[in-house]
């Protein structure tokens, strides 16, 4: 039975819809929908860009479309393959799918499977695009050209040390291998290029030379690149299960690194990890993609049976690691049963890092059975995906830096710096949370994680050590910071920011500093705390005290930091501790709100260019007038829905002590709404839930006596119920409380508005009004 994934944008997404059937690709998920903070749980390893001959001292990594027509080359790699076709399985269809953006009609002229590797080069933040020279600067200044590593029309690296292609536009022999069955089909603003099959499985077969594809049109037209918001590149894969007989499987186990002083010797170790003798085997050194030994092995491998290969470099020919790969592939001179194990990847200045795990039986997604192979993996994945993809503002192609496997045991280990792992069958199956967080500290990262929990705040889009930001910021201003909390933003709201779930703005930035030799980054000299509350609205004249919070998540024994807000809502907060996290109070109207501040979202502003002054927006769920919370203005009055259901089946919102949930309507705009009898001045809304959540999303609106729903006006918004459950409300006896203060503002009727799919419970609501007189 034939089976189709799909490599798509997260945003045509579309649910299961047969067995096998998925839909993935840069941004897409590729496993449980549930589980959203799990950067495993999508594909980012998708890179593409254009090279031209009009425009040869530039790169358009970062471009949010690609440029096709004469003198123009595309080039696009859909990497993580093995995972998503997983073992066992072989490729019989692909398809490539572009959303054109403009020009012409799109007139196929060639397409090739790429043999050698090419880099994307950097994203492109707003204030790169500020100041970006113009192209008659750029034509003029020697210096000034396509980022290190990016591929142009004349090289596939440039910069130091830069690599051509064999024929500019990557258009020679040694660059690409024609695939003369792709052919192009348009229907609307669609281009499907189909006849990929056999380029694609080879890709599957050899991760480690899965390079892409380099596409050619004879007219102008522009595509929406991956870095776009919407409509990205897709690639349509149809597999089915391939034969697994056994047999010898030569794999690449390791490459080993001693440094001799001014040389390094690098051991490669090859094992037959099948359970047939192997035949003789050709081998290759390759740096950068380029063969710098090939020769001949006259071994037969038994099973189990290994032998080793060596080769001597001078250390560190260039200074940054990841321009210094260096791979050792075999080419099986019999049968073999995986391929996706004959060859294996390093780095030259790489971080060795140890590993112990148990020699597990079972087929992992390589479709090997050898424990050694998935480990490979796991640092292929970081090396790949986790550090490139890992992309902010102020470091737009991610982590500089790169880690290789040290010392392999499969035997309880003891040492600090080595990864524990205990691995069971079914971890096999994929790349492992578990593992590349413990890669990720080992390397250097901060442990974030230790500060995000419901006492303190869990991070809404946590790295893979549990913590910090990973929101891709590089399309806002600098001076301009996240909301923290899932709350209305006016900017968020129009300009949504895309999480990644790898590593954080701050891991990212301590890891650059730790690859380039610099000091650990720093908070900003002089902050700002804007303070408003849940809607945005500033708190004036409130008075702020700061506390130190210690590791152990207590408030420290110090005097307080004391500071007030003035009539715009900003406080100058001198002499900040230097700690790891801040508890901030601010009171006001009778009402006192603690939040949060913590070291790492001062050290991201830090890093975006606000060294020295940041100004941070910190919500406090404070009213902006007293409110009278012994009135309830909802008690016993009438309510209503979309759904036109019965007032019986809904007035146990309104009736004081009731327990009984109440369903909520599954589909946006659905909505609930309460009669007060008559226009009152509001200050809070409180809902009641149960074990069941209302909406993920909605609106609280309020409009009064004569006026309908269009006039009214929002009171409170959320934006993730879950997370407010968990962070914000107080519990009791299996029952939750949410308050959302309100403007005092004088309404009638009360409207809670779906702004999600799906639905939820209620068990009740409460409206307290402002006091008299405030």
């Amino acid at each position: 039975m034939l089976a189709t994934l799909v490599i798509a944008t997260l945003y045509f997404a579309k649910p299961l819809t047969a067995p096998n059937e998925r839909v993935l690709s840069r941004g897409s998920r590729i496993s449980d929908p549930t589980i959203h903070t799990w950067a495993g749980s999508f594909v980012w390893d998708v890179t593409d860009t254009t090279i031209s001959a009009q425009d040869t001292e530039t790169d358009a990594g970062g471009s949010a479309t690609l440029e096709a027509g004469l003198g123009h080359t595309i080039l696009i790699r859909f990497g993580e393959l093995n995972r998503v076709v997983g073992a066992h399985r072989q490729i019989v269809g692909a398809t490539l799918e572009l959303s054109q953006s403009g020009g012409d009609k799109p007139v196929l002229r060639h397409v090739a499977r790429l043999v050698v590797p090419w880099g994307e080069g950097p994203l492109t933040p707003l204030s790169a695009l500020l100041r970006r020279p113009s192209k008659a600067v750029i034509a003029g200044n020697a210096t000034v050209g396509p980022a290190r590593g990016a591929a142009s029309w004349r090289f596939r690296e440039s910069g130091e040390a830069a690599i051509p292609w064999q024929q500019a536009g990557a258009q020679g022999r040694e660059d690409g291998a024609p695939i003369p069955d792709a052919v192009a089909e348009t229907l609307g603003d669609k281009v499907s290029i189909t006849g990929l099959a056999n380029a694609a499985q080879f890709q599957l077969e050899h991760p480690d030379q899965n390079y892409g594809f380099a596409i050619q049109f004879d007219n102008n037209v522009d595509f929406f690149s991956s870095q776009a918001a919407t409509r990205r590149p897709t690639l349509r894969l149809t597999t089915e299960p391939s034969p697994n007989d056994g047999g010898a499987d030569l794999s690449v186990q390791a490459i080993n690194v001693i440094s001799k002083g001014e040389t390094e010797e690098y051991t490669a170790i090859v094992k037959n990890v099948g359970d047939r003798t192997a035949e003789p085997f050709s081998f290759s050194w390759a740096k950068r993609g380029v063969d710098d030994q090939h020769a001949q092995s006259t071994s037969r491998l038994k099973p189990g049976e290994a032998t080793e290969f060596h080769l001597t470099l001078p250390s560190r020919n260039l200074a940054v690691a990841r321009f210094n790969r260096l791979t050792f592939k075999i080419i099986p001179g019999g049968p073999d049963a995986c391929p996706a194990n004959n060859a294996v990847d390093t780095f030259i200045g790489a971080k060795p890092i140890d590993v112990s795990v148990n020699d597990v039986a079972g087929t992992n997604f390589l479709g090997s059975t050898s424990v050694t192979d998935w480990v490979q993996a796991q640092f292929r994945y970081w090396n790949e995906t986790v550090a490139p993809q890992s992309r902010y503002s102020f470091a737009t192609e991610g982590v500089t830096g790169r880690v290789a496997l040290g010392v392999m045991s499969t035997t309880p280990g003891t040492g600090a710096d080595t990864i524990h792992m205990t691995v069971s069958a079914a971890d096999l199956s994929d790349i492992s949370q578990g593992f590349q967080r413990q890669i990720s500290l080992l390397a250097g990262a901060p442990d974030l994680g230790k500060f995000s929990n419901m006492a303190t705040r869990e991070d809404l889009f946590p790295d893979l050590t549990g913590g910090g930001d990973t929101r891709y910021e590089g399309s806002i201003a600098s001076q301009i910071t996240f909301p923290y909390e899932p709350v209305k933003s006016a900017l968020m709201d129009r300009s949504p920011v895309e999480a990644t779930y790898l590593l954080s703005a701050t891991a990212v930035a301590t890891l650059n500093a730790l690859s380039d030799g610099k000091p650990q980054p720093t908070r900003p000299k002089t902050l700002l705390v804007r303070a408003s509350d849940l809607m945005g609205r500033p708190l004036s004249q409130v008075s702020l005290e700061i506390r130190a919070m210690t590791p152990a998540g207590t408030v420290a024994p110090e005097a307080p930091v004391l500071a007030r807000t003035d009539a715009t809502g900003v406080a100058l907060v001198p002499s900040l501790p230097d700690v790891d996290m801040l508890e901030i109070k601010a009171n006001a109207n009778d009402a006192t709100e603690t939040t949060y501040l913590k070291r790492w979202q001062l050290v991201d502003a830090a890093s975006r260019g606000n060294s020295l002054v940041a100004i941070m927006d910190i919500r406090f769920n404070l009213p902006l007038s007293a409110v009278d919370l012994a009135t309830d203005l909802s008690d016993n009055r009438s309510v209503t829905d979309r759904a036109g259901r019965f007032p019986a089946q809904l007035q146990s919102l309104v009736t004081v002590g009731s327990i009984q949930g109440v369903e909520m309507g599954a589909n946006k705009e659905d909505w609930i709404e309460i009669d007060l009898r008559r226009d009152r001045t509001l200050s809070e809304v409180t809902l009641t839930v149960g074990k069941v959540a209302p909406w993920s999303e909605f609106d609280i609106f309020g409009y009064g006596t004569g006026q309908t729903i269009a006039d009214g006006i929002t009171l409170a918004s959320e934006r993730d119920v879950r997370w407010t459950i968990r962070n914000r409300a107080k519990s009791v006896g299996g029952l939750s409380t949410i308050v959302y203060r309100v403007a005092p503002t004088r309404i009638r009727y009360v409207r809670l508005v779906n702004r999600s799919h799906g639905g939820g419970s209620l068990v009740g609501v409460q409206v307290h009004p402002a006091k008299q007189g405030s």
